[in-house]
């Protein structure tokens, strides 16, 4: 299998490090092909030549460095452009502040990939309670288990019991689309391209509106149904193979006119906002307050 690795960085050295590091020793990718996609979007207090040392020594053999930061949206779609036309079979994303805890054979992800017909498989790293510093407890899910080197459930079964956990009404199937995200998960590349087009076709772009992990997940619901969603996976003894690490983050969010669009509550309006003319200002992962 002919296979692409992502990250798209914000020139955080301190998260970026073991995320690469963690990733090396942890993902084990048998005999197959696999190139690297490094984009890094933030110019500010960047070492050119140090960044790209340190992406090369981790298989990046393709590297972009923005000269000034675009935001994560822009360089989805860069990525996505890029990987038009080269033939991958599957893209592994990363983000650049997580850390993969423990051995994953790749090989193992691909045979239940094939098995199930699957367009996703997402590492489970606790998102839940990461923006909710008040959260006392994580959602306590139903693992399935039959599978020898993981345990799963569906999209759907995920959604469906962390809304149970939250104390709100049970989503329809119907309802329902594919929780994509570009966190740390392997993707079937061909459903996940035509995807892309679609969402191009609908006025998606690079110098347009951006793209959203939830929005990007309804376009590629249309390409493959609701029978060829994704798993969600921890270890056999339900632990996360991930861990989030990135507590500070910078850079644009999207455009302002985006923002205006959405529909946002007042307080996520003005954040958005005030990190789209601030930049290279740092803030809290969790909360979004100064850092």
């Amino acid at each position: 299998m002919k296979i692409c690795k992502i990250i798209f960085s914000a020139n955080r050295l301190e998260f970026l490090i073991p995320t690469l590091n963690t990733a090396k020793d942890n993902l084990n990718w048998g005999d197959h092909e696999v190139d690297g996609l490094f984009i890094d979007d933030m110019p500010e207090g960047r070492d050119d030549n140090k960044i790209r040392e340190l992406a090369e020594s981790h298989g990046y053999n393709n590297i972009i460095l923005h000269k000034e930061n675009k935001g994560v949206g822009f360089s989805w779609h860069e990525a996505y452009d890029w990987l038009k036309g080269k033939g991958y079979d599957y893209i592994f994303h990363q983000e650049d502040d997580l850390k993969i805890l423990r051995l994953t054979n790749i090989d193992d992800l691909i045979k239940v990939s094939l098995e199930k017909n699957l367009t996703t498989i997402s590492f489970k790293y606790g998102g839940e309670v990461w923006y909710d510093p008040n959260a006392k407890t994580t959602p306590s899910y139903n693992w399935k288990t039959d599978n020898p080197n993981f345990n799963y459930l569906l999209d759907c079964e995920i959604l469906k019991q962390k809304n149970i956990w939250k104390g709100e009404d049970e989503v329809s199937f119907d309802n329902m689309h594919l929780f994509f995200n570009v966190s740390c998960s392997l993707c079937n590349a061909n459903n996940v391209l035509d995807a892309y087009q679609l969402a191009q076709d609908a006025g998606l772009g690079k110098n347009g509106i951006n793209m959203q992990e939830g929005t990007f997940g309804e376009f590629v619901t249309k390409v493959v149904g609701k029978s060829e969603w994704g798993l969600h996976i921890v270890d056999k003894d339900n632990n996360n193979l991930s861990e989030h690490i990135g507590d500070w983050s910078w850079g644009t969010i999207s455009t302002l006119e985006e923002i205006e669009k959405e529909q946002y509550n007042d307080w996520q309006r003005a954040k958005m906002t005030e990190r789209t003319l601030n930049p290279y200002k740092k803030y809290n992962s969790r909360d979004w307050s100064d850092w």
